[in-house]
């Protein structure tokens, strides 16, 4: 009986502590904060203000890396990688759709705005552009 009693709180115990990750959202990853479909208002050098949509989603490989899909409107079928540290992001430099991209940015304190800073340089171009771009994400 005490050996019944005993895997029964065992088991409770689990369960009460794998749901609070759920219901409690202070105990989420930085990562999992950031997960979703973000709206973008993007200023730049080059084209000026745009808004449009990207999707946050975790990496398979790397807990602290993120792909963020439409990055720059370049398409949904497009993503750039971001490193994540708590409030804090990076940008590492990579080609995309014929863009080098490096940058970074930081999170607000209840993960609902991202301010990030970031330079794209054209690669496909003969006399290559580079130019600064801002953006203001906001959680949809």
């Amino acid at each position: 009986m005490k050996k019944s009693f005993f895997l029964l709180m065992l088991l409770s115990s689990l369960m009460f502590s794998s749901c609070d990750e759920i219901l409690n959202p202070d105990t989420q990853s930085s990562v999992d904060k950031l997960k979703g479909i973000w709206l973008v208002a993007e200023t730049s050098s080059e084209f000026g203000q745009q808004q449009y949509q990207v999707e946050f989603s975790e990496d398979e490989t790397d807990s602290t890396r993120m792909n963020i899909y439409n990055f720059f409107g370049l398409g949904t079928w497009s993503y750039v990688s971001i490193d994540v540290d708590n409030q804090t992001l990076t940008i590492p430099s990579q080609t995309e759709e014929g863009y080098i991209i490096s940058g970074s940015g930081t999170v607000n304190e209840d993960f609902t705005q991202v301010n990030l800073s970031f330079t794209v340089e054209e690669v496909v171009v003969p006399q290559k552009s580079v130019f600064a771009v801002t953006a203001v994400l906001t959680k949809e």
